[in-house]
């Protein structure tokens, strides 16, 4: 669905960017890199080592989706480097940040347009966040730190549609929820339960 989306804006696909290395954002570059032989798959150095390093250890446990996984891992090729770039006369500011949805995750604003692409960072109010990681804490001080950042009205997550800034506060609530729920959990299980 996104390759023929892709197609249909009628404008070349030059590059694939992953934003962190979770199977749910890369499993899919099998079908787009196949449709898209020219683009290259772009990450932050240290995303592209987890997938190299774990890549098939997670499509393994992804077995029961059937034919909807892919049946090899993606690694990227290319390295993103963190600061502003231009992209065919768009500017962007690449940021990483450490121990947030995921150990490591690449964000990026289009200053311009007050466009930010939070990715796994943010979660609209209605969305279920991915606290896999346990870094509740300091992916706190992540949104905290990108919700002061004025005139950043629309928010691209990777769960959802674009969102608004009420999305800062509802994925802070949800993850300070969270944290007392695992304090209080007995296992994985007993925390997953009680969370939904």
């Amino acid at each position: 669905e996104a390759a023929a989306y892709a197609r249909q804006l009628d404008k070349p696909v030059e590059r694939i960017i992953l934003s962190h290395p979770h199977p749910d954002h890369w499993s899919g570059f099998e079908v787009l890199t196949a449709r898209f032989p020219q683009a290259e798959v772009h990450a932050l150095p240290a995303v592209t080592e987890v997938v190299r390093a774990a890549g098939e250890i997670m499509l393994g446990k992804l077995q029961p989706f059937g034919d909807m996984v892919a049946s090899r891992v993606t690694v990227p090729s290319r390295a993103i480097s963190v600061g502003p770039q231009d992209f065919d006369g768009a500017r962007l500011e690449f940021r990483e940040y450490p121990h947030g949805e995921s150990d490591v995750q690449l964000m990026a604003l289009l200053p311009e347009e007050q466009v930010m692409l939070a990715f796994d960072l943010v979660f609209a109010p209605r969305d279920h966040a991915f606290t896999l990681a346990g870094h509740f804490d300091n992916w706190v001080t992540i949104l905290e730190s990108l919700k002061a950042m004025p005139g950043y009205d629309t928010i691209v997550i990777g769960h959802d549609t674009p969102t608004d800034p009420s999305a800062f506060d509802a994925t802070i609530a949800y993850l300070n929820r969270a944290k007392e729920i695992h304090a209080e959990s007995q296992d994985g299980q007993s925390y997953a339960s009680a969370l939904k």
